[in-house]
């Protein structure tokens, strides 16, 4: 879920929830971290990160100078975390990979939730991001889309 202020372009992020299976739980501590970790830095990506080459094709935003990383005030105000064991039967403990879970979620949820905040005002998320509030600003002073006809 997040809160877009329309006179400024801010968004917040009041709640966000994440379901994931790592197989069997060994840590719920550890795991924990990796995933609201990985949230963030996957919310860091679809808000702040862009990559920008100039007409040769050579990358321009090379290093972290080059944009903000997400920090405390990125990160969601409620994380609800859902914690499913399914063991696995490729190793004798039944763990799974949980290093990258909450990241690759993040751009699709983000932009979709972003979508459902901007949808009374008939802006259009593409997904590309990065989704600032300059972008957010950018949107909302674009003309209305073409009403839709329910004619075939």
């Amino acid at each position: 879920m997040v809160e877009i202020d329309p006179q400024t372009g801010a968004l917040t992020i009041p709640r966000y929830a994440v379901a994931h299976d790592c197989g069997k739980l060994i840590n719920p501590l550890l795991v924990e971290g990796q995933i609201v970790g990985g949230v963030v830095q996957g919310i860091g990506a679809v808000l702040r990160e862009q990559l920008v080459y100039d007409k040769d094709g050579i990358l321009q935003t090379r290093a972290l100078m080059d944009y903000v990383l997400p920090g405390a005030s990125d990160a969601p105000a409620e994380f609800k975390l859902w914690h499913m064991e399914t063991p696995t039967s490729f190793n004798p403990f039944g763990m799974r990979g949980i290093g990258e879970g909450g990241t690759i979620g993040a751009h699709a949820a983000m932009a979709n939730a972003l979508a459902d905040a901007l949808r009374d005002f008939d802006v259009a998320v593409d997904g590309s991001g990065p989704f600032t509030p300059i972008w957010i600003m950018d949107a909302l002073s674009r003309p209305a889309r073409p009403a839709k006809s329910d004619k075939v």
